[in-house]
């Protein structure tokens, strides 16, 4: 199990962050964010886009697909990882270009 640390963040502090997690998804356009999604396997970009896109619930995906609610979930949360991992090498190369 990991183990989490609990740190105190100013309210200032807290709208700065929040303030650069708004200018990075400000540098993704729509088009760059659909494009990645797009990059996903076919499984977990149905997932993805059945739960976040279209809003219905794991249970509801696990009927419509024929699997189990858990497996709705884990394929959701590694879609989410990759998506993570893609939209961060997006942003590193996109800051690179700029810098030259």
């Amino acid at each position: 199990k990991k183990s989490l640390l609990a740190v105190k963040v100013s309210e200032k502090e807290e709208n700065e962050i929040e303030n650069d997690d708004i200018s990075a998804l400000d540098a993704l356009a729509e088009r760059d964010i659909i494009r990645l999604i797009q990059e996903l396997s076919p499984g977990y970009r149905t997932i993805f886009n059945l739960y976040v896109v279209e809003g219905y619930s794991h249970k509801e995906i696990a009927e419509m697909l024929n699997i189990s609610e858990g497996t709705s979930k884990s394929q959701l949360a590694r879609a989410r990882g990759i998506l993570q991992k893609k939209i961060t090498q997006f942003l590193s190369d996109t800051q690179k270009s700029f810098t030259r």
